[in-house]
C-alpha cells in the first residue's frame, strides 16, 4: 500500500536510531525517489518506514512496527537495547513520526530485506560528526539535531560520575 502526504490522517512514521559502542549510527542508502517524502535515490538515512495498517483496519503498534523496520532495514536475528522515544514530530507539517533510540547489540547478519528488494541500496555504520559528508532525505536533519542533544546529555553525565 502507498499512501501520499494527506492521504491518510492515520498513517504515521516510524524510525530508528541504532548506534553502535563507537558512537556510530546506522544508515541505510535509499533505493527509491520519493518525492513526498523529500527522498531521493542515494540519501542516508535511518530506518524508516511507514506505520502500516491492518486488515483489522488498526494502525500496527510501534512494536509491530519495530520489528517489521529491523528485518526490512537493518538485518537478521538483529539485537538491540530496549528502545526509548528519542523524538516525535509532523514530518513535513503533516505526518507524525516517531524517532526510537536503541544501542546496537549484534546481528547475525546485517543488511535486510529491503536491500535484496532494491527498495536499499546499502548500509554504512557513519559517525554522527561524518554525516555533513553526505546527502540525507527529509526530516534527518531534525533527527540528528535531537541524537546530538541526547549524545551530548550523555557525555555530561560520563563527566559528572568520573
Amino acid at each position: 500500500m502507498q499512501y501520499h502526504v494527506g492521504s491518510a490522517p492515520e498513517v504515521q512514521g516510524i524510525g530508528l536510531v541504532l548506534y553502535d559502542e563507537y558512537g556510530r549510527l546506522y544508515f541505510v542508502t535509499e533505493g527509491v525517489a520519493k518525492a513526498w517524502y523529500r527522498k531521493q535515490v542515494g540519501d542516508l538515512s535511518i530506518p524508516w518506514e511507514t506505520r502500516e495498517i491492518g486488515a483489522d483496519g488498526k494502525l500496527e503498534s510501534i512494536t509491530i512496527a519495530l520489528e517489521r523496520v529491523l528485518t526490512e532495514e537493518v538485518g537478521f536475528g538483529v539485537l538491540i537495547s530496549p528502545p526509548t522515544i528519542l523524538l516525535e514530530f509532523m514530518l513535513f507539517d503533516e505526518i507524525p513520526q516517531t524517532i526510537l533510540l536503541a544501542e546496537f547489540l549484534g546481528a547475525s547478519r546485517l543488511g535486510g530485506t529491503a536491500i535484496e528488494t532494491g527498495e536499499l541500496l546499502g548500509w554504512e555504520w557513519v559517525h554522527p560528526n561524518d554525516i555533513r559528508d553526505h546527502r540525507v532525505r527529509g526530516g534527518m536533519p531534525e533527527i540528528l539535531a535531537a541524537y546530538q542533544q541526547y549524545a551530548e546529555a550523555q557525555r555530561r553525565v560520563r563527566s559528572i560520575r568520573a
